[in-house]
């Protein structure tokens, strides 16, 4: 009898490794960070799987930074959070081979932005309002243009993130960081929206202060309004970075 043909669009079999690695993922998605999840017999007998092949989940769950090998007396693994950061890079590495534009990633990034600054002008959070208004002080008092950059970067971080916990939407957080982070090309070599030219960053400020004000005042189409600008500003000059520099 011949041999029937593989289908190539058929779900392959999962591994003993990726099946463990799986149900262990689960229980660490349930944990906090740090929680001790045993040593590794105990995990074993609790798998029923061989040596080798645990060791292969644990380097799985190890690449995506949800969990933790530690040696001596309180050795075995423990539960990890992946940050923000780690995540982000990830998905920025995946669009850069994608060839993303940097216009793309705005467009993109607007586009969410606008949605979230929608949902945390219509939060009734007064905790996060209140936060938020506490950001609105220092942002005002604080000559941006003066800052170290690193400073500045602090500050922007710090923005988004008040704005994603009024929003109350970590998925459009991660979305929305991978983008800007990605377009805006914070790292050297090459130049940088806001590093080799610092005036911009007042332009900036004055903006976000206007939208701000629109939030903590619950008027959300105002609010979403001055994304336009926002976005139209950042266009500008990645453009103008692109001619000068020949990015």
């Amino acid at each position: 009898m011949p041999r029937k043909k593989k289908d190539q669009n058929s779900p392959q079999p999962q591994s003993s490794a990726a099946k463990v690695a799986d149900q262990l993922r689960q229980h660490i998605l349930a944990c906090a960070e740090g929680d001790f999840l045993g040593n590794e017999d105990t995990l074993l007998a609790q798998y029923g799987v061989s040596r080798p092949t645990f060791r292969q989940s644990v380097r799985m769950l190890e690449l995506e930074q949800l969990l933790e090998t530690r040696r001596g007396p309180d050795g075995g693994y423990y539960a990890r959070k992946p940050s923000m950061k780690s995540v982000g890079r990830i998905a920025a590495t995946y669009l850069e081979s994608r060839n993303t534009r940097a216009d793309q990633l705005i467009d993109a990034g607007n586009i969410l932005f606008a949605g979230m600054i929608h949902r945390a002008a219509t939060s009734t959070d007064e905790t996060g309002r209140a936060a938020l208004r506490n950001f609105q002080q220092h942002l005002a008092v604080t000559d941006t243009a003066a800052l170290p950059f690193e400073d500045f970067h602090r500050n922007e971080l710090k923005f988004r993130s008040l704005l994603a916990n009024l929003a109350n939407n970590p998925a459009l957080e991660l979305m929305i960081d991978v983008l800007y982070q990605t377009a805006m090309d914070e790292a050297e070599p090459g130049p940088s929206t806001f590093v080799h030219k610092t005036e911009r960053r007042t332009h900036w400020k004055r903006l976000n202060l206007r939208l701000i004000e629109a939030i903590l005042n619950g008027e959300a189409d105002v609010a979403v309004a001055l994304t336009e600008p926002l976005y139209q500003m950042l266009s500008t000059w990645r453009a103008e970075d692109k001619a000068e520099f020949g990015q």
